[in-house]
């Protein structure tokens, strides 16, 4: 049970051209490496091939050598609060848009969430299998490109969704992103007004626990049933999210990472790129090179024992 809009406007990113191992023999040379667990030898010659100039994605276990090309899609872009977690979905197929486009989003949703009261500025993103549980509604949602947001120790509420959306628009024009048109790349302050209406309706309904009422929400009245258990409460007790003792073990092992949760102490004396350099490791979740090595029961990929070193740094220049 989540609350999910896609944005108005889907920007038009630019697409690698990708040769997988049937196709560049350097990725065949990588995949070799991959498929025998050699993890040290993996990163040493990809290090080397790429100081020859070459890129690599490794994208749930396979290798592509990616080059530029005149490729290019909309890109629908998609807001999701589950719990206290905020995601930003890229909607288009894994790892194909440059990370570059990616960075803007990320970026734009880091530095608003700085706007947020207790908002936490890192978070264990670990295995698929836990992962997956504590951050998403399903795995599908996992097969595209994503970021988190997390709060501490409580659920998004309509002030943060408000401080953090307010945030993210602010933040377009510290990044300098806007169009030709004069207005913000991705998301305008009227949007951002009218995903937060959206979003007070959801959590009242999503939330209502006694008999049934009738609330008025602006000019609209809901009508609420009577219910015993909120909607949230029954979702976070269904199978879907219902940890094995393997995910417990992940958790309890890591979580105290997640700590500091802020990271930053005084933010606004820092510059735009000063900020995205502070909050840049944690945003990109702590242990994600771990996520193939445990999948949830029953998933579509494949597990992946070998780990080798993240190719999704948040670049600040």
């Amino acid at each position: 049970m989540s609350f999910e809009i896609t944005l108005s406007r889907s920007p038009i990113a630019s697409l690698w051209r990708s040769q997988g191992p049937e196709e560049s023999p350097l990725a065949a040379k990588l995949q070799n490496l991959f498929d025998r667990g050699m993890a040290a030898e993996f990163d040493a010659e990809r290090a080397s091939m790429e100081k020859d100039g070459a890129m690599f994605r490794l994208t749930r276990g396979k290798v592509f050598q990616i080059t530029d090309s005149d490729k290019t899609m909309a890109v629908p872009i998609t807001f999701q609060v589950k719990g206290g977690c905020i995601t930003w979905y890229i909607k288009a197929p894994m790892d194909e848009t440059h990370q570059e486009f990616r960075d803007e989003i990320y970026g734009a949703a880091g530095l608003g969430h700085l706007k947020v009261k207790d908002h936490c500025e890192k978070y264990w993103r670990g295995t698929n299998s836990l992962h997956v549980k504590k951050m998403h509604t399903n795995e599908a949602e996992s097969g595209f490109n994503h970021n988190h947001y997390r709060m501490r120790d409580r659920d998004v509420d309509p002030v943060a969704v408000y401080e953090h959306l307010h945030g993210f628009v602010e933040a377009q024009k510290e990044m300098e992103l806007i169009d030709a048109s004069g207005r913000e790349k991705f998301l305008d302050q009227d949007e951002a007004n009218e995903i937060c209406n959206k979003f007070i309706r959801f959590w009242v309904e999503a939330n209502h626990v006694g008999p049934e009422m009738t609330v008025k929400l602006g000019d609209e009245e809901i009508r609420l049933p009577t219910r015993e258990r909120s909607i949230i409460e029954e979702f976070r007790d269904s199978p879907s999210q219902r940890l094995t003792p393997e995910d417990i073990e992940e958790w309890e092992s890591n979580k105290e990472k997640e700590n500091p949760c802020l990271i930053i102490k005084d933010w606004e004396s820092l510059n735009v790129r000063e900020r995205l350099k502070a909050i840049a490791e944690g945003m990109r979740g702590l242990g994600s090179e771990l996520a193939q090595t445990r999948q949830i029961a029953g998933s579509a990929y494949d597990v992946h024992a070998t780990v080798v070193r993240r190719d999704d740094g948040i670049k600040v220049v």
